[in-house]
């Protein structure tokens, strides 16, 4: 699993959205830039992370 945690994941999500926090710690390295470059597309991509990254995680991480 890499060390990796999904509470962990949704935090920073929580509290560095806007600036790709979430994607940093899952080493999404140029989906992180974008999103701190552009502030998430103005929230909308945040917004979208949020149904989605948890997906991500599990195939990223092999977590069941």
């Amino acid at each position: 699993m890499d060390g990796k945690s999904k509470a962990v994941m949704y935090v920073l999500w929580f509290l560095t959205g806007l600036i790709g926090g979430h994607r940093y710690y899952m080493r999404d390295y140029w989906q992180a830039a974008i999103m701190t470059l552009t502030l998430g597309f103005y929230g909308i991509w945040t917004l979208i992370d949020l149904f989605f990254i948890g997906k991500r995680f599990e195939k990223k991480f092999r977590v069941r």
